[in-house]
């Protein structure tokens, strides 16, 4: 299910790097190797990997730094750190920095495979509870069928209550340019103040005036 993952290999051992990276691709996962914490960071953003292999102690930037930079620009990522270093403590302050898991060196490559698999799962779960469910998606496109009706009674009403300007402009030309006019300003000054209402602005003009015809 996970075959050509990308998985993306820390460590300032060239010798573990190459090892891992031989075991991993065996494995059918897609491997990068980076030998510092600076260079990880630059792995992140190009290779975009789904797991990271990293080592605590590197120079420049120590792994502790680097998994808190890659969990705050890819939160997604899960990352397994990787050490000589066998101290609950530690294991305990990097899985609450974000960390997916932990390993001891020497690595046991069976146990390593199984970390990787899992944190893959864990990974493509969270991801599936992200994702909108099927009632959700409707209810969104029932949503959006319904703007869209309202939209189009707005405008078949808008146009329907301009009409009967439009006839009295017959028999009263003056009185509705008038009022087309004042429609206009009213319509200008509502755009510059951001009013929510313009076209009711725009109506209020056409119709402020009508009382005066008797109708």
């Amino acid at each position: 299910a996970f075959l050509y993952s990308r998985i993306l290999v820390v460590d300032d051992e060239v010798e573990v790097c190459s090892a891992l990276k031989g075991f991993l691709e065996e494995e059918q996962f897609t491997v990068e190797v980076a030998y510092d914490g600076e260079s990880a960071l630059s792995k992140i953003d190009e290779f975009k990997p789904h797991c990271v292999l990293l080592d605590i102690r590197m120079p420049y930037l120590s792994g502790a730094d680097a998994l808190k930079m890659i969990k705050l620009r890819q939160p997604d990522i899960e990352v397994i750190m990787v050490t000589a270093i066998t101290n609950i403590k530690t294991a305990e302050d990097f899985m609450r920095s974000g960390a997916f898991g932990y390993i001891t060196k020497p690595v046991d490559l069976s146990y390593l495979l199984k970390e990787v698999l899992n944190s893959l799962q864990h990974r493509k779960d969270a991801l599936e509870k992200q994702k909108p469910t099927k009632k959700e998606l409707d209810h969104l496109e029932e949503n959006r069928k319904s703007k869209s009706m309202i939209h189009l009674l707005n405008e078949e009403l808008f146009v329907s209550l301009k009409f009967p300007i439009d006839l009295i402009e017959y028999s009263h030309p003056e009185f509705a340019c008038h009022c087309k006019n004042v429609s206009w300003l009213a319509r200008h000054i509502a755009e510059r103040l951001k009013l929510e209402h313009m076209r009711l602005c725009e109506l209020a003009g056409l119709y402020h005036d009508v009382g005066k015809l008797c109708l």
